[in-house]
């Protein structure tokens, strides 16, 4: 099984490429094996040649849209049992995979060995100093309302809250909002853009750091030793906003979050329109209460896919027969990623009478609506009891 090929599909900047290389590892140390494929880390020295999928037998694809709609998770457990009892060859991870929940745990992996720091680049913010990225560029023009500017209240907020001296970095384009920004910050330090490997690492050595609306901002921090975080939940980094991702910390004690309300990027030169609005609108959030905020920005999958139960499945739904006919498990599973679990078709057969019979504290759970039917429970509940589904 070591050629197994674990491919994912996106070329392009860091911040998207991370996400997708950090599934695959945590795909492969769950499998056990694999070979990962089509990775381009240059500023970690990360190169990872392309494989032809087509050349190999077949395999599993997490399509963009259906893992878009999983909130960028990744079923790593239920692909497991599958990828197992399958004559499948690769997995191809082809959507954006921007879930925390996708990333190997920082306590037992080490980014620091695998994603070494700079040598070009010894300097970071140190505890006097509050480090606030920007993010200029591309998005300037608008190119995207998930990545605005954040308001400059916010920041001269945070500069009063900590007492520490602001050091602005990152893409610091000439612009309206920047002109503004300078004038409410008199006393900051500015330091332009060096380059996308020596900005990341400067972030990343930061003690007390304000990350911007970007992923490569967030692995920066994310990924950094830092005493406190202070993390805006808006644009991207907002589940509420980007319906394709969940990337809050939720678990991590160095994060500080505010929330902001739903608002979109303008061009640059029309930036008051979208700030002036809800300029004094965000406020703290304590991670228990953000957590509750997004609990249904998760995804249950896995369970499903552990449940399934293939024989059952293409003897219920002829579709699922075709695909089995053609494809073996694979086409099963591949139809099931892309449109079955959101049609909330059932994994397997389960005898109504026979299940709340037998199990009557189930028949209760069920009674109370923790469960909407004896389905739900065996999914969520029941299989991980060793319950039976019928009278055998």
């Amino acid at each position: 099984m070591d050629d197994f090929v674990i491919r994912i599909w996106h070329e392009g900047n860091p911040g998207n490429i991370l996400p997708m290389y950090l599934s695959a590892l945590k795909m492969k140390e769950i499998l056990g094996f694999g070979k990962i494929s089509h990775v381009d880390i240059s500023m970690f020295g990360i190169n990872l040649p392309d494989v032809d999928l087509s050349l190999l037998k077949g395999g599993f694809h997490d399509e963009y849209h259906s893992n878009g709609k999983r909130y960028g998770y990744v079923p790593f457990h239920g692909l497991r049992k599958h990828i197992r009892n399958s004559d499948a060859d690769f997995l191809s991870l082809e959507g954006l995979c921007q879930n925390i929940n996708n990333f190997p745990n920082r306590l037992h992996f080490d980014y620091d060995n695998h994603f070494p720091f700079s040598e070009k680049n010894t300097e970071g913010g140190g505890e006097g100093d509050l480090v606030i990225n920007i993010r200029g560029g591309e998005i300037l023009a608008g190119i995207s309302p998930l990545y605005p500017m954040l308001p400059i209240e916010f920041y001269k907020f945070l500069e009063q809250k900590t007492g520490k001296n602001v050091i602005f970095c990152g893409q610091l384009d000439d612009s309206v909002y920047m002109a503004e920004l300078k004038k409410a910050f008199p006393k900051a330090t500015w330091r332009p853009s060096q380059g996308a490997a020596l900005d990341f690492d400067f972030i990343r050595r930061s003690k007390h750091i304000v990350p911007c609306l970007s992923t490569f901002s967030w692995f920066a921090a994310w990924m950094s030793h830092a005493t406190r975080i202070y993390f805006p939940v808006a644009g991207v980094l907002n589940p509420a906003q980007h319906f394709y991702g969940n990337m809050l910390p939720i678990n991590d004690d160095r994060y500080e979050f505010y929330l902001f309300p739903i608002f979109d990027a303008l061009s640059i030169e029309n930036y008051r329109e979208y700030l002036d609005p809800i300029k004094s609108m965000w406020f703290y959030i304590s991670h228990k209460d953000l957590e509750k905020a997004t609990e249904n920005r998760s995804s249950n999958i896995d369970n499903y896919l552990l449940s399934m139960n293939i024989d059952d499945v293409i003897d219920v739904y002829s579709e699922y027969k075709n695909e089995y006919n053609n494809w073996g498990v694979k086409g099963v599973i591949n139809m099931y990623l892309r449109e079955g679990f959101f049609k909330n078709i059932r994994t397997l057969k389960i005898d109504r009478s026979f299940y709340t019979r037998k199990y009557p504290l189930a028949a209760l759970d069920i009674s109370n609506g923790n469960f909407e039917n004896e389905f739900e429970h065996y999914v969520m509940k029941g299989q991980f009891q060793n319950y039976l589904r019928y009278n055998e």
